[in-house]
């Protein structure tokens, strides 16, 4: 009997052990939900510190807002940088191809490769500035992945701190108040330390990244603005391109030429001749008959450019050659050469 009575008083004080921290728990719990709940509401409508903290922390909401967006701006401006510097190099890639077309006024293809030279080096100095945004940028954004995250951090411990003792004043718990004002006073002296730093690190660092930034800038355009001086000064070396008088085309050509070769066989371009005589003359053409010595008194000209006769009463020429001017009635002069007589395009040759 006496075993079942020792054993009966044990049963029962388990029992009322596990009812208490049953009822501890379900008060653990209630609290902590309450807790939380009113952590939520003052997330959502702002949590309202002691004057001498909210100073510091409209500070902080002022960096939060503004470090991402001058982030972002950097970022933006960095990347049309790089974008520029691409197309500049692609333009320039193009450029020299189409300055290298056997089709091409001589003229012209000067005038093309020189832009694409010029587009090549500009592409370089892009490249070079956008090289020292990234830097900048770089170091720009620890402010926001490093400084503020941990900031951040610390605020939101000081406003877990301030929401559980507000929460532990209106519930009447005066010892669960006092160690959650404790760590309030804790969290807000380290997150106005944190805050102030971060003001000094600003005031520091941002005129130095906007004067780099500045400075990048002003070599950027100093160069380019030389680029496209020594630019003009080659095309001004140039000249005007000499326009190649409108010619027509025979009347006597063969329509059956090449009807019977194999039309699988590819086609003869070194016996087609470009608008300005940059190819070979074609293989078939008769060259002029040999006359004899030119009488004194004419006119002589030296050849500006290359000049390949197509038809057989033209006469190839080179730049340098001097050629005797027999006529030079309309666009088409006839000339003289090594004995050989034909016609010319008058402004690719320059009188004596």
């Amino acid at each position: 009997w006496k075993m079942m009575e020792t054993k009966s008083t044990q049963y029962n004080r388990i029992r009322e052990i596990m009812f208490e921290k049953l009822k501890k728990f379900g008060t653990d719990v209630k609290d902590k939900t309450g807790r939380n709940v009113a952590y939520v509401q003052g997330k959502a409508s702002g949590f309202k510190h002691p004057d001498n903290v909210e100073q510091f922390i409209q500070v902080l909401r002022w960096n939060r807002e503004q470090i991402p967006k001058l982030q972002d701006r950097v970022n933006s401006l960095c990347e049309k940088h790089k974008d520029l510097a691409q197309s500049e190099n692609k333009c320039s890639q193009e450029y020299t191809v189409l300055g290298g077309h056997e089709n091409e006024h001589p003229q012209i293809a000067e005038y093309i490769r020189g832009f694409g030279d010029c587009q090549a080096a500009m592409s370089e100095q892009h490249f070079m500035m956008h090289a020292k945004f990234d830097e900048i940028r770089a170091d720009w954004k620890m402010m926001e992945t490093k400084d503020l995250v941990e900031i951040e951090k610390m605020h939101d411990k000081a406003n877990r701190a301030l929401t559980d003792a507000r929460y532990w004043r209106s519930h009447s718990n005066p010892s669960k108040m006092q160690e959650a004002e404790s760590r309030y006073k804790q969290y807000s002296l380290e997150l106005v330390e944190m805050i102030e730093r971060l003001r000094e690190k600003k005031e520091q660092l941002y005129p130095d990244y906007i004067r780099r930034m500045a400075e990048a800038q002003v070599e950027f355009y100093r160069q380019g603005y030389e680029l496209a001086q020594r630019l003009v000064q080659q095309l001004d070396t140039i000249g005007p391109v000499s326009v190649a008088p409108v010619r027509s085309l025979a009347m006597d050509f063969d329509i059956a030429q090449n009807m019977e070769e194999d039309p699988n066989t590819p086609a003869n371009k070194s016996a087609v001749k470009n608008p300005y005589g940059l190819s070979q003359a074609p293989a078939a053409a008769a060259a002029p008959a040999a006359l004899p010595p030119r009488p004194s008194g004419q006119k002589q000209a030296r050849g500006i450019y290359q000049f390949v006769g197509s038809n057989h009463d033209e006469l190839s020429f080179n730049p340098g050659d001097i050629l005797t001017i027999i006529d030079q009635s309309g666009d088409w002069w006839t000339a003289e050469l090594n004995g050989r007589r034909g016609v010319i395009p008058g402004n690719y040759v320059q009188l004596l």
